[in-house]
């Protein structure tokens, strides 16, 4: 066959060359579309096992963050009863710092009482009568295991 008949049979069947044509198109055309759908599928199943991966973590992170949570409460309830504990230390250290300073307020007043109690007795002891001088030494004299009256 030469191209001079290719070219008749083209020319007098142009309708079905046309139609040969666009059912290769179309061939074509089918076949770049079932790449592309691939790709899209192959795109779209990694990026849901992505999507997947992006859950686990983010759930990961959720608990750890309630984790975290539960940690502060517990700080801030630690520390919460650390500040009752504080002040109620703060409040029995002034109570006790009251009553030390009225029990040393009574015992000044008690010491001043005795001192002059004591001084009233010294100078008592120290005019006694000379009858009284004389007995204590009788009573020296008498009973030896006694001392310091």
């Amino acid at each position: 066959m030469t191209w001079a008949l290719i070219v008749r049979w083209i020319i007098k069947n142009w309708r079905m060359v046309l139609w040969l044509g666009f059912a290769g198109l179309f061939a074509m055309l089918s076949l770049y579309a079932q790449a592309e759908h691939r790709k899209v599928i192959i795109i779209t199943n990694a990026r849901a096992s992505d999507l997947a991966a992006w859950n686990v973590k983010a759930n990961g992170y959720k608990q750890a963050i309630i984790q975290r949570d539960a940690v502060i409460a517990s700080y801030q309830e630690q520390e919460a009863q650390y500040v009752a504990a504080t002040k109620a230390n703060r409040d029995a250290l002034a109570k006790a710092q009251a009553d030390s300073a009225s029990a040393q307020a009574e015992f000044q007043r008690l010491q001043a009482i005795a001192d002059k109690s004591n001084a009233g007795w010294s100078k008592a002891y120290s005019q006694r009568p000379d009858s009284c001088h004389a007995a204590l030494a009788a009573l020296a004299t008498a009973c030896p295991t006694i001392k310091e009256y």
